[in-house]
């Protein structure tokens, strides 16, 4: 294959983070599967040892796919004038005015709180508690809302942990104190959803250690189907995959269709999620 007829694309994801590494690994079985022309890829997995990509036109880079942090990045990414998938850009609201040769993938994460509310209900449960993230985040906030949301509709308002230190925030044996004591508060039995795994497992074991049964006492369901934390704990954590290695595979396909000069849709919304 000739050097000039291949696809030179910059991915920059981070990695730091399950779904985050379900998303790229979904990419890269695209980027094999793929027919035509192939891509040579820089993978900027934003980690210590990270080698920046600078100089664009001098790599001769044909287009770009990037996990958005910053409305900056963002900016400059546009400014190139390449063709590019931002995954989550800014906040993860959809942007309007995009050039045509940009699209844009945006995870509905208050579904997840949907699903999770459902996955309850079904069960019978009639106390219902959510743990977001420590340090507040948008998408805790929407997985938030969209568990208040579907409890709403059958008129029950579910117990939210928070009002967390700025020393708690940042040391979970100072806030595990406190995420014990709130357990210890909650009617028996409460289903707590969980807006990731990592939370999920740190419910499980302060329960345990004030001597909440679970799931008994506290039913506890996490975000993200990570299944090296999921049985990390015992009982193992029921937890809600959010299709991120298909999202990956649906990002390396929107870039070919914008680099093949197919229809593409401008943005596209995160699949459904099940448990």
């Amino acid at each position: 294959q000739d050097e000039k007829d291949e696809k030179r694309i910059l991915v920059v994801i981070p990695t730091s983070t399950y779904t985050q590494r379900q998303l790229l690994e979904g990419l890269l079985t695209f980027v094999h599967k793929k027919t035509g022309d192939p891509w040579q890829l820089h993978l900027d997995l934003r980690d210590l040892n990270r080698q920046h990509l600078r100089n664009l036109d001098q790599w001769r880079c044909c287009g770009i796919i990037a996990y958005i942090l910053n409305k900056g990045e963002r900016n400059r990414f546009i400014g190139t004038g390449l063709p590019s998938v931002f995954i989550e850009p800014t906040l993860n609201k959809p942007l309007s005015g995009l050039p045509k040769n940009i699209c844009q993938f945006i995870n509905r994460h208050a579904t997840e709180g949907e699903t999770a509310a459902r996955y309850f209900i079904d069960r019978h449960y009639v106390s219902f508690a959510y743990v977001g993230t420590a340090k507040e985040t948008f998408w805790s906030m929407e997985r938030q809302r969209g568990f208040i949301r579907r409890l709403a509709r059958e008129k029950i308002r579910p117990f939210i942990y928070g009002g967390l230190s700025t020393a708690e925030q940042n040391d979970f044996a100072l806030e595990s104190r406190r995420l014990s004591r709130w357990l210890l508060s909650l009617p028996r039995p409460t289903a707590v959803f969980c807006v990731h795994d990592r939370r999920a497992q740190q419910v499980i074991a302060s329960a345990h250690s004030v001597g909440l049964r679970v799931p008994e006492d506290i039913a506890v369901l996490g975000t993200d189907n990570d299944e090296l934390l999921c049985e990390m704990t015992s009982p193992a954590i029921s937890s809600i995959p959010v299709g991120d290695k298909e999202r990956g595979f649906a990002v390396g396909q929107a870039m070919d269709d914008i680099l093949c000069g197919r229809q593409h849709r401008k943005t596209v919304f995160s699949l459904h999620t099940s448990v």
